[in-house]
């Protein structure tokens, strides 16, 4: 679990959106909120794409931290291998940054 993102379920599959700025509780790079350009474009199969920075950047940086449909390429090979974990709560969460609940 070396990259990870905390977003909200609105931000991360809450509609659809291109290469827009959204919301991170905190991640891997950065303990405070902060956004990000992602996607999840209706009809890409792909997507959403996840990233714990802008995804232009992401790409090569290999901190994108979820995308769909087994989609490879330069998305996915410059990111760590051995897949992830991804988990959606159904409820609304309080998350504690000091103590990673």
């Amino acid at each position: 679990m070396t990259l990870w993102a905390i977003m909200s379920r609105d931000d991360a599959i809450g509609g659809y959106y291109a290469n827009t700025q959204k919301g991170i509780k905190s991640s891997s790079s950065n303990s405070s909120p902060y956004t990000a350009a992602m996607y999840r474009r209706q009809g890409a199969l792909e997507d959403p794409w996840i990233s714990i920075q802008d995804h232009g950047p992401a790409i090569s940086a290999g901190t994108i931290v979820y995308g769909e449909n087994n989609f490879g390429g330069a998305h996915a090979s410059a990111v760590q291998k051995g897949g992830a974990d991804v988990y959606i709560r159904n409820k609304a969460a309080t998350y504690n940054i000091d103590n990673r609940s």
